[in-house]
């Protein structure tokens, strides 16, 4: 006795869509994903908590070098902006000097990367939750999310 044509179609059909739901699933799941970023879940202001594991304010690279502050903003629209001021000892006097960049900011999985309007320089990292992290020296930099963007 064989198995009717209507129900031999039936079945391979059902394989079929079965196989296109399970090759959804894993492309849906995997971080090979598109590089725009998810602006939803990581725009905001993001404030500079520690250098190296030390609280800010922090030794930067010489005795006569410190990051008092630094922060980003990321906006929806996949752009960012940064502002901070270090201390630096030359000649005698204090001076304040004022860090000021703008630029796009792409992520893939938890890697976030900046890269400047200025001159193009990147700076990576990792984002989860309310923390990011990046990979600046003597670093690593990590900072801490205050404020959401609605």
């Amino acid at each position: 006795m064989s198995i009717p044509l209507f129900y031999r179609t039936a079945r391979l059909l059902a394989a079929a869509l079965f196989a296109m739901l399970v090759a959804s699933f894993i492309v849906a799941c995997s971080d090979d994903g598109p590089t725009t970023p998810n602006l939803e879940a990581i725009a905001g202001a993001y404030v500079l908590e520690t250098v190296g594991g030390e609280p800010v304010p922090v030794a930067y690279g010489s005795a006569t070098d410190s990051i008092i502050d630094d922060g980003f903003t990321i906006d929806f629209n996949g752009s960012y902006s940064r502002s901070g001021h270090r201390l630096v000892l030359a000649a005698g006097r204090v001076d304040t000097l004022a860090t000021i960049d703008s630029g796009s900011v792409t992520l893939k999985g938890t890697i976030i990367t900046f890269t400047s309007r200025k001159d193009g320089p990147q700076v990576s990292g990792a984002i989860v939750g309310y923390v990011m992290t990046l990979s600046i020296t003597p670093g690593p930099f990590v900072y801490q999310r205050v404020r959401i963007a609605y």
